[in-house]
């Protein structure tokens, strides 16, 4: 029992050191800079379906640093296609062993991306923001499991992919219902053997 305390407690000093490694007023033009619930604004269905084909291409395996500057701090992350292509499963390892899963999938026409965080909590975000062609943002939903107002949990995501090998991936954490933090990942899509 001790063990598995010690391990929880690790992964979640992990997290708040990478969580609250940002903090700050957001940079002018920052896409993720006013965080809102996503309940009313939920991408129309052929936006969340073209964003699901876009995540859907970025199968396979990225790896980079968090921070612009900082490249001391590795990521990696997955994407893979699951449920008979029903579902996206997002697997991602920071300051290792830290370990975070996230599930894209449709609810009711929504592309809905279900977090389970390395905090110990599973935010739900929807797909608020994003096509195809540029960023795809999602914004924290009503419907949550967690107290928003006081649990530190992740409350936007956005995948931002430049050209077809570089990604980045950019959230906000909220601790007491406020920002508390911002973090940027710099990913570049791991060559496969052929």
């Amino acid at each position: 029992m001790r063990h598995h305390i010690g391990r929880t407690l690790v992964c979640v000093v992990a997290f708040f050191s990478v969580a609250c490694r940002e903090k700050g007023p957001p940079e002018p033009g920052d896409a993720a800079a006013e965080p809102q619930r996503a309940d009313a604004m939920a991408a129309a269905p052929e936006a969340a379906q073209a964003a699901f084909n876009a995540i859907g291409g970025l199968a396979g395996d990225w790896t980079g640093h968090i921070g612009r500057k900082d490249t001391t701090n590795p990521a990696q992350v997955s994407f893979r296609l699951t449920a008979k292509g029903s579902a996206i499963l997002e697997r991602m390892i920071i300051e290792d062993p830290v370990e975070m899963v996230s599930v894209y999938h449709f609810e009711k026409g929504a592309l809905v991306l279900s977090h389970y965080c390395a905090a110990g909590n599973h935010p739900r975000m929807v797909l608020s923001r994003g096509s195809a062609e540029g960023p795809m943002r999602f914004a924290l939903s009503g419907a949550q499991v967690l107290d928003t107002a006081r649990e530190v949990h992740m409350h936007s995501y956005e995948l931002n992919p430049v050209g077809s090998d570089q990604l980045q991936i950019v959230w906000q954490t909220f601790v007491n219902g406020k920002r508390e933090g911002q973090d940027t990942m710099f990913l570049m899509r791991r060559a496969t053997n052929r």
